[in-house]
């Protein structure tokens, strides 16, 4: 009697669900013809808007006193994938020391482009490995004399972490190497380059 009650179960059961698979084409149809048609997931498009693919930011530095400095560095980037950033930054640096005697002046303009791909820790965490080219355009004046410009380019690999601080923005620290440091001639104190940065 028990086998009975189970096949007979199964057959109610079987009945409802093509019943109700019945229903869903009859509705999938309807709205076919109404001209709303259901995409399926895997066949829509996933292209990305371009503006979800670039981001902005850059670093502003600024020091008064004795020794005077003001760094502007705008930066805009493309995400050639989700992981995959690229981008261009422009820079430009006044610095003044008036301990010299007399006052010592320098600008610096230039530009680098640059490449990381991101890894996600967590969440609102990543690191990233970075590579950029940079060049800059420096000049001296000192009060009794000008040297004429000159440019300087470096390679600088380094390991950047990004701490996202809302769903665009994120801060970013970077530990960069230069691998064309000349103690005479570079624009660092030191090899290593350190710098922090702002994305949206």
């Amino acid at each position: 009697m028990k086998q009975w009650i189970s096949i007979i179960g199964l057959l109610l059961l079987m009945n409802i669900s093509d019943s109700y698979a019945q229903v869903y084409n009859y509705i999938e149809e309807d709205e076919n013809k109404n001209g709303k048609v259901k995409q399926d997931p895997n066949t829509q498009s996933d292209k990305v808007p371009l503006r979800d693919k670039l981001f902005f930011g850059g670093n502003v530095g600024f020091q008064f006193g004795d020794v005077t400095l003001v760094n502007l560095a705008p930066l805009i980037g493309y995400k050639i994938t989700p992981q995959l950033h690229s981008g261009v930054v422009f820079s430009y640096t006044y610095y003044k020391d008036k301990r010299f005697n007399p006052t010592f002046n320098q600008n610096i303009i230039g530009g680098r482009i640059f490449a990381r791909y991101i890894v996600s820790v967590t969440e609102q965490l990543h690191i990233f490995p970075h590579l950029e080219f940079q060049t800059m355009r420096y000049e001296t004046r000192n009060g009794l004399f000008e040297v004429p410009a000159e440019w300087y380019n470096s390679v600088l690999p380094g390991i950047g972490i990004q701490q996202r601080i809302g769903q665009r923005s994120a801060i970013n620290i970077y530990a960069l190497y230069d691998l064309n440091y000349n103690n005479d001639t570079s624009i660092y104190d030191s090899p290593w380059v350190f710098r922090v940065e702002f994305n949206i």
